[in-house]
Parts: structure tokens; C-alpha cells; sequence
């Protein structure tokens, strides 16, 4: 009796030490693991400066969390910190519940090349159609709860045109994802890096994809459209404010069928042509729009309004000024800003 005793203590001593082993060490373990297999199972290297993993009350903290472009040793996502909560104790009857989700400091970069995106490889790899044949079974039951992003900053290039747009200061909230419930309740605000601000309250039906939105922009400036235009306008500069109060609803499957109702403002909107010379300009402009459906190819607006619009015609040899200045997409070369009317045919 005595050394089965004695035996069970032996064992149990080393059980329990094993147990504590783990406890202290699981988050260096984890960090090890995790950043020496991450490119084998996602393509991308991860780095973190810090991970802490508490077993207790299902707390997971990361910090200098820096994920990579594919093969390449520069930042695709950087995070100061992520916090993730778990209800350790419903894991126990196969509940899944996220209590809280926290995201600081963000900052993401996209690139464009073409129809090419930096992020082909991980919706290849992550969200590729399953073919492989589905056994009906009971669905697993998930919880994420008071999801946050702050003070996010996404940094958009295009390659052509040359075009680079940063969102800043932005935010993301989310209440609420389970399995149960198929809307999406998504509150987002971010600050135009050249100017304003836009807040969007979406509500999305996971579902049926069907989505209803209330855009709010305030004195967003459209300089960042100015890339776009020179596609089809040799224009030196294009300003203005935007502000608007829209309810926008449609369908994800059907992008070009929405129904759209509210205002839209701008403000101190002027495009000046190739020679500096202004050739358009218009001091406010407001739109209050009844209804616009797409679908039923209805466009009610309320009212349009301009004050001091401002247009300039030149007459040319061979031409008017806006005849000279339109292109086409298949004539670009570049910037034509520096074109000179009298010189073209």
C-alpha cells in the first residue's frame, strides 16, 4: 500500500509539473511555433514582438504583430496590439464564444496591378470554393462578441493609373456574429488622408446577401479621383468638397441593382485644363434625390441646385477646348498635363 502510494504521488508530481510546465511556457511555445510554420500554412511569414496566452481566462494578447508580403520581406498587415477573450468554460459542451475582440493601430497596405491584387494568395489559399462533398450535421455553434478596430490605417496603390489613397484614423464595430443570427450590424468611420471624413452604418444579411447602408461624408475631398479623370481629360487639377446623407439598399450579387435615397453637396468643385486656365467651376451644387432604383429604372430627384457655375469655352483652328482635351483609355501614355492646345492636330 505504501509504495503504490508512493508511486501515485511520483506520478501525480510529475502529471502536475508537467501541467505547470506548460502553463508558464505555452506562450513563448506558441510564438515559437507559430512563427517558425506560419509561411507553411499561410504563405506569409508572421513576426510578433509578444505573445500572452492565459489558459485561465481565455485571454490572447499579441503585440508587434507584423505579417508579410508573400515572399518578401516587406510589412502587408502591422497591429500594435490584438486582444481575443474566450469563455474557456463553454468550450467544455462545444460553444464557441468570443467575449470581446480588440484591433489597435492597424495599418494594412493593398496594392493593384492590373486585376492582380497583394492578396490573391490568401483568398486562393483561405476562401477557395470547397468541392469536396458535405455530410449534413449539426451546425457549430460560434459567438464573436463586441468586435473592435481603432485607428486603423489602409494605404491603397494602384500601379495605373498611379494612384495612392490612405485612409486614416479608421474605425470598425461589430456587436455582434453568431450562428444563429445572419445580420451583419457594421459601424465604420475613417478620415480621407488629403481630407474629410466618412461614417457608414451597414446592416448585412449573410444569408440572402441583400444590405441596406446609411453613407454620411463630410468635406471629403475628391482629390484622389483627380488619377482617374486624367484617363480621359488632359486636366492639370481637380478640386472640391464632397457631403452627403444617403440610405443606400441592394444586393451583394447584384451590384449594379441599388435603391438610393438622401443628399449629396459640393462644394467649391473646379477642374483646371492643361494651359492652368480654369476650365470649369461651380461654388455649390446640392442634389436631393426622392428615389433612385436602379432595378426599376426609376431616378426621382427633389431638386438640383448650382450657384455660380462657371463654364469656359475656347475656340481653336481645329477645335474647342473641351473637344481637344478628351482621350480615351486606349490613348493613354501617361501624364498629359503638360499638353499644349496649340500643338495638337
Amino acid at each position: 500500500m505504501k509504495k503504490s502510494l508512493k508511486i501515485t504521488v511520483i506520478l501525480s508530481s510529475i502529471l502536475l509539473g508537467l501541467v505547470l510546465m506548460i502553463i508558464i511556457f505555452i506562450s513563448p511555445i506558441s510564438k515559437y511555433l507559430i512563427e517558425k510554420y506560419s509561411e507553411a500554412y499561410t504563405g506569409r511569414k508572421i513576426r510578433m514582438e509578444e505573445l500572452s496566452i492565459n489558459i485561465f481566462n481565455g485571454s490572447i494578447t499579441t503585440k508587434g504583430l507584423i505579417v508579410y508580403e508573400a515572399k518578401s520581406k516587406h510589412p502587408f498587415f502591422k497591429a500594435d496590439t490584438f486582444n481575443l477573450n474566450i469563455a474557456v468554460y463553454k468550450l467544455w459542451v462545444d460553444k464557441y464564444e468570443i467575449t470581446s475582440v480588440e484591433l489597435s493601430n492597424p495599418y494594412l497596405q493593398v496594392v493593384q496591378k492590373g486585376n492582380k491584387f497583394n492578396y490573391d494568395d490568401l483568398m486562393n489559399r483561405f476562401f477557395a470554393e470547397d468541392t469536396t462533398k458535405k455530410v449534413d450535421k449539426e451546425p457549430v455553434k460560434y459567438w464573436a462578441r463586441n468586435i473592435q478596430v481603432n485607428n486603423a490605417t489602409i494605404l491603397y496603390t494602384n500601379t495605373k493609373p498611379s494612384t495612392n489613397i490612405k485612409l486614416i484614423k479608421g474605425s470598425v464595430q461589430i456587436p455582434l456574429i453568431a450562428w444563429d443570427d445572419p445580420i451583419y450590424k457594421i459601424q465604420t468611420a475613417f478620415d480621407l488622408s488629403t481630407g474629410g471624413r466618412s461614417k457608414a452604418l451597414l446592416h448585412f444579411n449573410t444569408n440572402t446577401f441583400d444590405y441596406k447602408a446609411k453613407i454620411d461624408i463630410d468635406q471629403l475631398s475628391i482629390d484622389f479621383l483627380y488619377p482617374y479623370l486624367k484617363d480621359y481629360m488632359k486636366v492639370k487639377s481637380l478640386k472640391g468638397l464632397i457631403n452627403t446623407n444617403l440610405w443606400l439598399t441592394g444586393n451583394a450579387n447584384q451590384p449594379t441593382a441599388i435603391a438610393l435615397s438622401g443628399s449629396i453637396k459640393a462644394n467649391n468643385f473646379a477642374i483646371v485644363d492643361a494651359t492652368n486656365e480654369l476650365l470649369t467651376a461651380i461654388d455649390e451644387t446640392n442634389v436631393l434625390i426622392d428615389t433612385i432604383n436602379t432595378a426599376k429604372n426609376r431616378y426621382n430627384f427633389r431638386s438640383i441646385s448650382m450657384d455660380h457655375p462657371f463654364f469656359r469655352l475656347s475656340m481653336y483652328d481645329k477645335g474647342f477646348n473641351y473637344e481637344r482635351i478628351m482621350t480615351t483609355p486606349l490613348a493613354m501614355s501617361g501624364d498629359t498635363s503638360s499638353t499644349v492646345y496649340s500643338m495638337c492636330s
